[in-house]
């Protein structure tokens, strides 16, 4: 349940989308405030060398060592760049409350990295990943949900 002027945001590891309530709870009209994404690099440009080689602390034999998911740390990173744009939205007044609605690939990231009082203005949580839905299907996921995140 959206309440008039509260923040929206729904986004994965890869593209954010924040809203703003312009209506009360029944008729959210949400008006498109930013968009945030960014753009994945082909794997070429992100491995420079092979994986490592290391030689175990008991014994001889050498283990090998995994390659870095560079496309797994930069969704981890731009949780915390969504994190810091609710505390903006929160701390810059834009917001009374807000509504997330992240990909359970990020919301544990998004959790950690949120500030206090981006937290205090939390009305609710959805764990799914609505970023690539239309406006109006997000307006009534949002209606549909109340401030404790039950459906009602």
């Amino acid at each position: 349940m959206t309440e008039h002027d509260a923040g929206v945001m729904v986004g994965d590891g890869q593209k954010s989308r924040f809203f703003r309530s312009e209506n009360d709870s029944t008729d959210p009209n949400l008006e498109i405030l930013d968009v945030r994404g960014w753009e994945r690099p082909c794997t070429s440009d992100q491995d420079f060398d092979r994986p490592g080689r290391m030689h175990a602390s008991i014994g001889t034999a050498p283990g090998a060592m995994q390659e870095t998911n560079w496309r797994k740390l930069v969704g981890h990173r731009f949780a915390g760049d969504i994190a810091d744009a609710l505390y903006s939205a929160a701390h810059g007044g834009r917001c009374d409350k807000l509504m997330i609605a992240p990909s359970p690939t990020i919301m544990g990231d998004l959790r950690q990295g949120m500030h206090m009082e981006a937290s205090d203005k939390m009305m609710t949580e959805v764990a799914t990943g609505h970023t690539n839905m239309r406006r109006r299907e997000i307006e009534k996921i949002a209606a549909g949900h109340t401030c404790n995140g039950a459906t009602q």
